[in-house]
This record gives structure tokens, C-alpha cells and sequence, in this order.
């Protein structure tokens, strides 16, 4: 049977000495409850003993024991109720934050320039990351590792074990000791007998004596343990008044001596004093405590338990650590244990966080726009026929405010919000139009740039070289928002139109190209090999070939042969409306595309079967000897001379006036030759053009950001 010892003070009160206070060192008191408490669980109830030292006991000490225990439970109550409520304050702020990031549309944005600074985008798994980060951080250090939820609660567990100790234990101990009797045999089961009625009628004296003359009796090793263990848990209930609770009081004599001395009455009628004159005196009040505290070390220290001692000092220590928190007059200065208030209570604790997640979701169903622009809703659609689906609502009425309103929604996850606007905006698209070999552009900016971009291909495993690209400035402006909403529903539509209006720009740049391809053909036909001759001094021309014969996943376009483009006629003419009742036509271009076909793996295969061919053409290559191979050979000479066609076209983008022309034939053609606008409610306004050099790891990112958009 476990005894749980536990030492307490009990002194005169410092400003009234007809009152009676009792302290102790409240670091070993938890121990000894957790202790306690853990002892709890096995079968044999711990005892727990309390040894009070007092200057002057008399027959309220045990109440003021009791009381001492009340309080010091309560305040431990109160702590653990606020460290729990600040680490479930703690999640909601985390939940909240992660909340607030998904609700704000800039954090990603900024985050997806820093991405796309370092040769990378933020793709939506990254996105989901940022978002829940705080959640995860939350999670992380209040519920799985350090000083979790779950470790403060076995900590405090130890909370329980007022109820325990004050239960009545005699009818839980004669219902044990019947069972002991019923056990027993001989003069001891009449001594038990006698003992269980002496219990029955509350005779204590008879009880004592009964077990006196038990301890007496000849029994078997097995039978002494248990008459032993049961007298012992006997006396101690008996002690305890019938509780696992002990209270031993004795008369200190030190104690006694020191807080009689006039030493002592002259530091309390200081306090007296100086505690009237608060909070003027807090300072002669602070080092007041700071004397008698080393007074009390130097004369006690040897002459009391060594935990009685600390149980003084710590008291004495955290009176001085109120007056510094709260200089004023009151009595609760030097009470003990000391009443904090602490924040916050269980009851604050969900006021606060349902205020916290009311404003969140107020805060976010608020959108101060100017009064031009509207608000996309996109929420569920709740009915028999139209279960979890989607809608689409325009939110435009709100409450003015100047040159500003304020609209109301219904806050995520319930609905999906996001704004839009009837005033001019931009949207940039860009059309790649050469690969040119990676160099410093733009004096020591672009240098720097230059470095930058290298450093981030090296360790992003980036290769490839660079793009000139005509970037185009679209200036549009939504005219019929309903037509929009189902274009722009997830807040995506200017992504989406920057690449639907690349689609028709490729083509429009098709047409201008093959204007400059049919000018070259007519008239500068003969220049084609002299430039075939140029560029297989390059880097570019081992890139052709190696696209041409090796083509990779990660190329950003591949080379086609001519006869892919034969190919590609042929299989137009064999699927025409017009041809599909002749089989003769038929049958003879399914002719001509095996033919072809056979002609092309051939020349492939003869190819690749021999790379040291193809490496001689790669190091010393001779335009001659690229005849042997025709589909090769007129491949490059294919490209050859839309390199010629593409140089002549970036030369005349450089000059202002035609590229203004160039700029005003591209909004024509797109809008005469695409219904797409007026399909989605916008009109276009302008378009501006500027050449520009990106890297190949950029304009790859590029087209993975929008590879899933839909």
C-alpha cells in the first residue's frame, strides 16, 4: 500500500496575526498529486499524508488544510482550462489563417512571381501546400509532438483526485473486510467479527484495540501479509477519518519561535503599514518582502524540513511578483494559494473562437469593389432536380460608397466569389517566333538576368535555348457580364482568353508568314541552300537534326519532314465531303500515302541504323551529301527557308510603322474571323505588340501553368 507524503505550512497571516494561513511548495505538491494519481489505478488506494508544520495549530488547521487544497486545485483547474483553451485559440487562428490565405487572390500571385522568378510556377499541389501550412504548423505542435492537447491532459489529469480523496471509503472497507472474513477461520475470524461490528457502530476505541490484539495472533506467512496489510489500511482510514486523505499536524517549534520573535512582529507591522498606503509604498513594500525573505533563509535554514523552507520563500516570492503585476490596495495580496485570472476560460474560449470564425466569414463575404465592377457567384444548386450542381449568379447592387460599394456574398466554402469589372482591362499572350542561342541581352541588367536564368536551368535541370517571342497587349473590356460568368467561372478567364487568343494568333502569324514564304519562293528561291550552307555551321543545324531524326517529349515543338506535311494533305483529300463516292481518287491517294510512308521509314531507319552517319553530318557537315537523303534534305531546306521568311518578318516587326499596321490587321482579322468574343461578352479595344527574348525554362513554366486549364 503506497503512502504519498506532502509537506505544508502553516503560519500567521502577515497582516492580520489572529488569521491563519496555510502554503507549500506547489512544484512538489503537483508531483506528489501526479504521483498520487498514478498510483491511483492499481488496486490497493494510495494514502495521501499530509504533514502540516505549524507555528501555532489549533482545531481549524485540518479546515484550513482542506481549504488550502480546494483552492490549490481550483487555480490548477484554471490553468489547465487556459492552457487548453489558448492551444484550441491557437488551432481556430491557424484554421483561420489557412482560411484567410485561400480567400486572398494576391498571396498566390506574389508567391507565383517568386516561382516563376526561380524557373518554376506555383502548380496546384504547391497551392494546396501554402494553403494548409499553418493548419499543418497548427496540427503539428498542438497535437502531435512537444506539448500537445493530449500531453497537457495526462499532465493535469491529477484533477480528479479531489473527488477520490474525499469520497467516504468505511462502507467500501467493510464490504472488503466481510470478504476477509468469510476467508477466515479460527479466534482471528471472531477478532474480524468483532472489528466489522465495533466499524458497524462507529466505536473507534474498540476498533483500535481489536487490531492491536490482531497483530498478536499465529497465522500462516500469507494470512500475517494480508491481517497486516488490512490493519494498516485500517489505521490510516481511521486516521483519514474514513478518506485516502492524511492530515498530521505538529507543532513546529522553530516555526513558533520565529514568527513570535520581534523580529518578525516588527516586519509585519511594516507590511501592515506600507499595505495601507498602496501603491505609493510598492516599492518600500517590494523590499520589505526581499528582507524578510533573507531573513527567513538565514535563520531557518537547518532548523525546518528543507521543502517547509522553500514552501516559505516561494510564498513569500510570489507576493512580491504580484505587488510588481498589481500595486494596489487589497488583502488578496498575500492570500494563499493566490487567485490569477486567468484568460481564457472555457466560456471564453467559445465566445471568442465563434466570434473569431463570424468575422472571418464576414470579413470574406464583404467585397469593397469600385462601382464599376460586379462579382461572379458561383455557389451549389440545391433541389430535386438540380442536386450539388452549380450555378452561376452576377452580383452588381450594394451599398454605395462614393466612388466605391460594397457587396455582399455568401462566404467559402458555401459559395466561390470573385470579381470582375466592366472597365478596360489587359491580357497578354505570347507567340513564339525563333529559337536563338542563349546570350547576354541589355547591358548589365540584362547580364545579370542572363546569369540568373543559366543558374536556375543548371539546377532546375533546364536545357534548351532561348525563344524571341512578339508578346501581345490585348486591351478588352466585358460588355455582357451574364455571357462572361460562364467563360470567367472559377476566375480564370483572362488565363483562358490569353491562350484561346494565342490559337487564333498562330494563325493569323501562319498567314503573314506564308505571305513572306511565297515572296521568297518567287523571287529568292536560290538564296535557300547559301542559307542550309550557313546554318549548318551552327548550333542550330545538330538541333535540327537531332529533333528531326530524336524527337524528345520535353522539345517544345518538333520537327516535321516534308513528307509529314505530304501526309497531312493527302489524308485532307482523302476525308473531303467531295471524294467520298469516288474510291477510284481514293484508292489512288491511299496508294500515294503507302508509298510515302514506305519512303519515309526507309530513309528513317536508314538513318538511325547508322549513327556515325549521322554524327558526320552533325560535325562536318556537307550540304552535297544531305542529298542522298531527300526527306531529310528537304526538311532543312524547308526550314531554311522559313528561318530566311522568319528573319525578314522580325526585321519589319522593329519598324514602328509597320508593326502598327501589323497590330491593327491582327485586331481586324480577330475579330472578323472568331465569334469567340461576342460569345463570351467582351469586346476587344486595342492590340499592342513588343519583340522579346525569354529563356527556355520560362516559356516552358509558362506552358505548364496552364496545362490543366480548362
Amino acid at each position: 500500500m503506497h503512502l504519498e507524503r506532502a509537506f505544508l505550512v502553516e503560519i500567521p497571516h502577515p497582516l492580520n496575526s489572529e488569521e491563519k494561513i496555510v502554503v507549500g511548495l506547489k512544484s512538489s505538491l503537483k508531483k506528489h498529486y501526479q504521483r498520487l494519481w498514478a498510483f491511483w489505478r492499481s488496486p490497493a488506494k494510495p494514502f495521501l499524508l499530509y504533514c502540516v508544520d505549524s507555528a501555532s495549530p489549533d482545531a481549524s488547521t485540518r479546515k484550513r488544510v482542506l481549504e488550502y487544497e480546494r483552492r490549490l486545485f481550483t487555480q490548477w483547474r484554471r490553468e489547465y482550462e487556459s492552457a487548453l483553451g489558448r492551444d484550441l485559440l491557437t488551432l481556430v487562428l491557424c484554421i483561420l489563417l489557412s482560411y484567410a490565405i485561400w480567400n486572398i487572390g494576391f498571396i498566390f500571385q506574389a508567391v507565383d512571381a517568386l516561382f516563376m522568378l526561380a524557373g518554376d510556377y506555383l502548380n496546384p499541389y504547391a497551392r494546396v501546400v501554402l494553403i494548409i501550412a499553418p493548419l499543418l504548423y497548427g496540427v503539428y505542435h498542438k497535437l502531435l509532438v512537444g506539448d500537445t492537447i493530449f500531453a497537457k491532459r495526462k499532465a493535469f489529469a491529477f484533477l480528479e483526485l479531489p473527488l477520490h480523496l474525499g469520497a467516504p471509503q468505511k462502507a467500501e472497507f467493510e464490504k472488503d473486510l466481510k470478504k476477509f472474513i468469510a476467508r477466515a477461520q479460527g479466534p482471528q475470524k471472531e477478532a474480524l467479527l468483532a472489528l466489522l461490528r465495533a466499524l458497524e457502530n462507529n466505536d473507534e476505541e474498540t476498533a483500535k484495540s481489536i487490531l492491536s490484539a490482531l497483530s498478536t495472533y499465529p497465522l500462516p506467512f500469507k494470512e500475517t501479509q494480508q491481517i497486516t496489510s488490512l490493519c494498516r489500511e485500517l489505521e490510516f482510514l481511521l486516521e483519514g477519518q474514513f478518506s485516502h486523505r492524511i492530515c498530521r499536524i505538529r507543532r513546529n517549534e522553530a516555526l513558533e519561535e520565529f514568527f513570535s520573535s520581534p523580529l518578525y512582529q516588527s516586519f509585519a507591522s511594516q507590511l501592515q503599514r506600507l499595505v495601507q498606503e498602496l501603491p505609493s509604498s510598492s516599492v518600500a513594500l517590494f523590499e520589505t518582502l526581499q528582507a524578510l525573505e533573507q531573513t527567513l533563509c538565514s535563520r531557518m535554514r537547518g532548523k525546518v524540513e528543507e521543502e517547509v523552507l522553500e514552501a516559505l520563500l516561494e510564498y513569500y516570492r510570489e507576493t512580491r511578483h504580484a505587488l510588481i503585476s498589481r500595486a494596489r490596495r487589497t488583502l488578496k495580496l498575500f492570500e494563499s494559494p493566490r487567485e490569477f485570472h486567468l484568460f481564457p476560460t472555457p466560456v471564453q474560449t467559445v465566445l471568442v473562437s465563434f466570434l473569431l470564425v463570424g468575422v472571418s466569414f464576414l470579413l470574406f463575404s464583404v467585397h469593397l469593389v469600385d462601382r464599376e465592377d460586379f462579382l461572379i457567384v458561383r455557389s451549389l444548386k440545391i433541389g430535386w432536380q438540380g442536386f450539388l450542381g452549380e450555378r452561376l449568379d452576377i452580383v452588381e447592387r450594394g451599398v454605395s460608397l462614393g466612388s466605391k460599394k460594397l457587396l455582399l456574398t455568401t462566404p467559402r466554402p458555401f459559395a466561390f466569389a470573385h470579381r470582375g469589372t466592366r472597365r478596360p482591362q489587359s491580357v497578354d499572350a505570347l507567340l513564339l517566333l525563333r529559337e536563338v542561342e542563349p546570350a547576354p541581352q541589355g547591358g548589365m541588367l540584362g547580364t545579370l538576368r542572363y546569369l540568373w536564368e543559366k543558374s536556375m536551368a543548371f539546377f532546375k535541370e533546364g536545357y534548351g535555348n532561348d525563344f524571341v517571342v512578339l508578346h501581345f497587349s490585348f486591351k478588352f473590356q466585358i460588355a455582357d457580364p451574364e455571357r462572361w460568368k460562364q467563360y470567367d467561372f472559377d476566375g480564370r478567364g483572362k488565363e483562358r482568353l490569353s491562350r484561346d487568343l494565342e490559337s487564333f494568333l498562330l494563325a493569323y502569324a501562319d498567314r503573314v508568314r506564308e505571305k513572306y514564304r511565297q515572296a521568297f519562293f518567287e523571287e529568292e528561291y536560290e538564296t535557300a541552300r547559301a542559307k542550309l550552307v550557313e546554318i549548318s555551321q551552327s548550333q542550330t543545324f545538330r538541333e535540327w537534326i537531332r529533333r528531326f531524326l530524336y524527337p524528345s517529349p520535353l522539345d517544345t515543338y518538333r520537327v516535321g519532314s516534308v513528307y509529314d506535311m505530304y501526309l497531312l494533305g493527302l489524308e485532307w483529300l482523302r476525308r473531303h465531303p467531295h471524294m467520298e463516292n469516288n474510291p477510284e481518287w481514293q484508292a489512288f491517294v491511299e496508294h500515294e500515302m503507302a508509298l510515302i510512308r514506305e519512303k519515309m521509314q526507309s530513309e528513317h531507319d536508314d538513318l538511325i541504323a547508322n549513327p556515325l552517319r549521322v554524327r558526320d553530318f552533325v560535325r562536318n557537315p556537307n550540304v552535297l551529301e544531305l542529298a542522298d537523303y531527300p526527306g531529310l534534305y528537304q526538311t532543312l531546306l524547308v526550314m531554311a527557308i522559313n528561318e530566311i521568311a522568319m528573319g525578314k518578318l522580325l526585321e519589319d516587326l522593329k519598324d514602328e510603322a509597320y508593326r502598327r499596321g501589323f497590330e491593327g490587321e491582327a485586331l481586324q482579322y480577330l475579330k472578323s474571323e472568331s465569334r469567340l468574343f461576342q460569345s463570351i461578352g467582351v469586346d476587344l479595344l486595342e492590340v499592342r505588340t513588343s519583340l522579346e527574348r525569354v529563356s527556355y525554362l520560362y516559356y516552358l513554366r509558362y506552358l505548364q501553368k496552364r496545362q490543366n486549364l480548362l
